[in-house]
């Protein structure tokens, strides 16, 4: 718990209880604007996965619109590409705005 870089100063309670007692600091700006920073960067990464995932799909896509996958029409396969686009900019719309919601919360005091 000391180790985890949040400030936190454990210490055994007195009295032969046995109890560890880890007083929390009231949050400063300073580590709000980090843990913000730092939900940023969560947030790029997820982004990210949500492209790759996307890339990934629309390479089957892709295929099927070459014609190189049984029982798949070019058609059907271009309209799954839509498709894939509108599912990945709503999950990015969602990812975006939840992020924005975290911040803020963060950010109060």
């Amino acid at each position: 718990v000391r180790d985890s870089g949040l400030n936190f100063n454990p210490r055994i309670e007195e009295g032969g209880g046995g109890g560890v007692i880890v007083p929390i600091p009231k949050v400063s700006m300073e580590t709000r604007k980090a843990l913000a920073k730092q939900l940023g960067k969560a947030a790029e990464a997820s982004r990210q996965r949500v492209r790759r995932i996307r890339r990934a799909a629309h390479d089957i896509c892709k295929k099927g619109q070459a014609g190189k996958l049984e029982g798949i029409s070019k058609a059907d396969a271009f309209r799954r590409g839509k498709e894939i686009d509108a599912v990945t900019e709503e999950m990015v719309a969602l990812l975006n705005q939840k992020v924005e919601e975290k911040q803020n919360n963060v950010m109060a005091v």
